[in-house]
C-alpha cells in the first residue's frame, strides 16, 4: 500500500477505512472520485476526493501528490491534435518522429498514464474498479478538474483501455467513465443528478448550416449528419405500439430565438447541435458557427449559448457535433464554457469523425438512453461499439490509417446524471406534443405549409440565393416529391 494513501484497507465487505471512519462502499450506489490538479510551486500538484450518494467527501491522500508533468506529454498530445487537424507542423529537432497514427496514440496514452496514474492516483483508482467489478458499487466516475489550460487539453480518453482487466481486449466495465468538470472542488459536484421523468426521450435537433455558408464540401457534411440522426433515431421513434422511445423535432434555423422557443414550447432533454465549430487560435477559445435572423453565419461563444440554455430547467444533456469544441485554452472551449453556465452535461467533439463511426456512435449513444440506462453507460457503450469498430478496421486492412474514434467524444460533468427517463412510465401528452393531429395550416391560396413543415433546408437555402441574385427558379421532378410544398415553404418563410 502507498504511504500517502489515507485508507488502510478495502475489505472483502467493501468498506474503506479512512483514519476512524469507516467508510460504507456496499451501501451507495454511486462512487465519484474527483480528481483536482493545479499548479504547484515547482511541478503539478493533485489531490483525489471519493464521495456517494451516501456520504461526504473524504481526502484520500495525506498530502498533495507531486506530479512532474514531461514537456514530451504536451507535445505529444499536440501532435495528435495536429495530425486529426491536418496541420501537422515539421518536426522539431532533435524530435522523435512517430509515423503511424497509431503508434502515435500508443505511445500518447502510455506517456500519459504512467504521469498521472502510476503512482498513488493510479492505486486508489484500482481499488475503486475493482469494487466495481465486484459489483459492490453501481457507478463509477473518474472526474477531472483543472483550470491549467495544458491539462485541460490533454486527451485523457486515450488511457481508458489502461483501466481495464489484464488480458481484456475491450475498454473498462460499462458502468465506470472518465469525465470533465468545471467544478473546483467536490462539494460543489451534486450527487442527486436532473429528475428522470416519464417516457419518451425528448430531443430537439438543430442542424447549423448556414445560408451564406461558401463551402459546399462543409453544407454536404452537415446534411449528412443530418440524415444520419434521423436514420439512428428512426427505430426508436417508429414503434407499433404508438408510444416511441424517443421522440425529436428537427429545427429548420439554428437561430437562437428559434431554439428557445422550442425549448419553451416542449421542454426537450437533449438539445443536439450539428454544425461546425473551431478553436481561434488568435483569441484562445472556441466558437460555434449558428445562423442570424437571415440564417447566415453567426459566430457565438459557448458561454453565450449556455447563458440562454440554462433557463430550461428540462435540459440534461448537450451535444455539440461540431469540430473543436472540445479544444480549449485560455478563454476555455465552448464545451467548457457552455458547462461553466450549470448546465448538467456537455457532449462535445475533439476531432472530425468518419461517417460510419459517427452513424455507429449515434445509434448505440441514443439507444442506450431512450432504454433508460445512465449517462455513463451510455457513453461507454458508443464509446465501446467505436473502439471495436476501430479495432476491426485496423485488422481487416493495417495498411489503412484508422485512427482511434473512440477517444473524439468529451464529456463534462456538473453534477452525477442517472437515467434521464422512467421507462415504467409513459407520457402520452408528450407524444401529443409532437405530433399533434392538426400540423398544417390551410390558407385561402395555398395548401398543406405552415406549421409542422420541416425540411428541404439545401433546397431552401439554394432558393433565397438565387432570388437574392435576381435569378428566376423552376422546381421539377416527378409527382409526389414536394415541389409544391416546399415552394409554399419558401414564399411563407421568405
Amino acid at each position: 500500500m502507498q504511504k500517502n494513501i489515507v485508507y488502510g484497507s478495502i475489505t472483502a465487505g467493501g468498506n474503506v477505512h479512512i483514519g476512524d471512519k469507516i467508510y460504507l462502499i456496499e451501501r451507495d450506489y454511486s462512487q465519484i472520485l474527483f480528481l483536482r490538479i493545479e499548479k504547484g510551486t515547482a511541478d503539478y500538484e493533485a489531490m483525489l476526493w471519493v464521495k456517494s450518494q451516501e456520504g461526504t467527501p473524504q481526502a484520500l491522500f495525506k498530502e498533495k501528490v507531486q506530479l512532474p508533468v514531461p514537456q514530451e506529454l504536451f507535445n505529444q498530445a499536440d501532435d495528435l491534435l495536429h495530425r486529426r487537424r491536418g496541420t501537422h507542423p515539421a518536426p522539431r529537432r532533435g524530435a522523435v518522429v512517430v509515423d503511424s497514427p497509431q503508434v502515435s496514440e500508443q505511445v500518447l496514452s502510455e506517456t500519459l498514464y504512467q504521469t498521472f496514474f502510476s503512482g498513488d492516483i493510479g492505486q486508489v483508482c484500482r481499488d475503486f474498479l475493482d469494487l466495481l467489478q465486484a459489483h459492490k458499487i453501481k457507478d463509477l466516475l473518474l472526474v477531472i478538474s483543472t483550470e491549467e489550460e495544458r491539462i485541460q487539453n490533454l486527451p485523457w480518453e486515450v488511457v481508458l483501455p489502461k483501466f481495464a482487466l489484464s488480458g481484456d481486449p475491450n475498454l473498462p466495465k460499462n458502468n465506470f467513465g472518465i469525465i470533465r468538470s468545471r467544478e473546483k472542488t467536490l462539494d460543489s459536484f451534486n450527487l442527486q443528478g436532473p429528475i428522470a421523468e416519464a417516457a419518451p426521450l425528448k430531443m430537439l435537433f438543430i442542424p447549423a448550416l448556414p445560408e451564406n455558408l461558401p463551402d459546399r464540401s462543409k453544407m454536404l457534411e452537415i446534411e449528412d449528419e443530418q440524415r444520419r440522426i434521423i436514420e439512428a433515431v428512426r427505430k426508436l421513434e417508429a414503434t407499433g405500439n404508438k408510444q416511441p422511445k424517443l421522440v425529436m423535432e428537427i429545427l429548420d434555423c439554428a437561430n437562437l430565438e428559434e431554439i428557445v422557443e422550442a425549448l419553451r414550447l416542449r421542454s426537450h432533454d437533449i438539445v443536439h447541435i450539428s454544425g461546425h465549430g473551431a478553436f481561434v487560435d488568435a483569441t484562445k477559445q472556441g466558437i460555434l458557427y449558428l445562423e442570424d435572423e437571415e440564417g447566415d453565419e453567426l459566430q457565438m461563444e459557448g458561454r453565450e449559448l449556455g447563458l440562454a440554455l440554462r433557463d430550461f430547467s428540462s435540459i440534461k444533456v448537450v451535444v455539440l457535433n461540431a469540430c473543436e469544441t472540445a479544444v480549449g485554452g485560455s478563454q476555455g472551449s465552448t464545451a467548457e464554457q457552455i458547462a461553466a453556465t450549470g448546465l448538467p452535461a456537455v457532449l462535445a467533439m475533439r476531432y472530425s469523425v468518419t461517417d460510419q463511426a459517427a452513424r455507429l456512435f449515434t445509434e448505440t449513444f441514443y439507444e442506450r438512453l431512450a432504454y433508460g440506462d445512465t449517462l455513463t453507460k451510455a457513453m461507454h457503450d458508443a464509446r465501446q461499439v467505436l473502439w471495436q469498430f476501430v479495432h476491426q478496421r485496423r485488422k481487416e486492412a493495417p495498411q489503412v490509417i484508422t485512427p482511434a474514434e473512440w477517444v473524439k467524444a468529451v464529456l463534462y460533468h456538473n453534477q452525477w446524471i442517472g437515467s434521464l427517463i422512467k421507462t415504467d412510465s409513459y407520457q402520452q401528452q408528450t407524444h401529443d406534443r409532437f405530433y399533434p393531429q392538426e400540423v398544417f395550416i390551410k390558407g385561402k391560396h395555398t395548401r398543406l405549409i405552415g406549421k409542422g413543415f420541416i425540411g428541404r433546408k439545401r433546397i431552401l437555402i439554394q432558393l433565397r440565393q438565387y432570388f437574392r441574385q435576381n435569378q428566376h427558379v423552376c422546381l421539377h421532378g416527378q409527382g409526389g416529391l414536394g415541389k409544391t410544398t416546399t415552394a409554399e415553404a419558401f414564399a411563407d418563410l421568405y
